[in-house]
């Protein structure tokens, strides 16, 4: 996500206790599975050291219009985390190694092609961040407003529209791992 849109993601606009009722609803919806890899939380090898499904926002960019419309909420494991938030991390090799095995596991791509993939996926970044965005949060206001939330001060979005308060949770797999690993 380029740098001018990710601090205007629904996460930053909500105070941490409605970010926190967020993520439990959105975790649940997706029976405590990561998106991309299915991975349960309850089978990854490092439950009980503190590990949990990260809550990702997956944007969908308009580049001839520059706005950038949050599209779903989605869980994705420790693993397909980083993948998916690529920008500049990892910082070492071994880190690098990590999310291109990841990459080529969950993708069936080769190694060639994941880091093909990654250089696209920075050209992309490097070009967004370029941009004056506008960001759309569609439909997911109403979640906020529907558990009861609370709006940062000078960050509430523009009135709900009235649309379901999970919109979009059934995204084809195929959309989310195209755009998240």
């Amino acid at each position: 996500m380029p740098r001018p849109v990710s601090a205007e993601g629904l996460r930053y606009r909500v105070d941490p206790r409605t970010w926190t009722e967020i993520r439990r609803l959105v975790v649940a919806e997706w029976d405590s599975r990561c998106a991309v890899c299915r991975t349960s939380l309850m089978t990854h090898t490092e439950i009980g050291k503190g590990v949990r499904l990260f809550v990702f926002s997956v944007w969908r960019f308009d580049n001839a219009a520059s706005v950038a419309n949050l599209d779903a909420l989605v869980p994705l494991c420790p693993a397909c985390h980083p993948v998916a938030s690529y920008r500049g991390w990892p910082r070492t090799p071994d880190d690098v190694d990590q999310v291109i095995a990841h990459l080529i596991r969950v993708n069936r791509v080769t190694d060639a092609q994941a880091r093909s993939l990654i250089e696209d996926a920075r050209d992309i970044y490097r070009d967004r961040c370029q941009r004056l965005w506008t960001v759309d949060l569609g439909p997911w206001p109403n979640l906020v407003d529907a558990v009861g939330g609370r709006w940062l001060p000078g960050r509430a979005p523009a009135a709900p529209d009235g649309s379901d308060l999970l919109p979009k949770r059934s995204l084809p797999r195929e959309h989310v791992s195209a755009n998240a690993c």
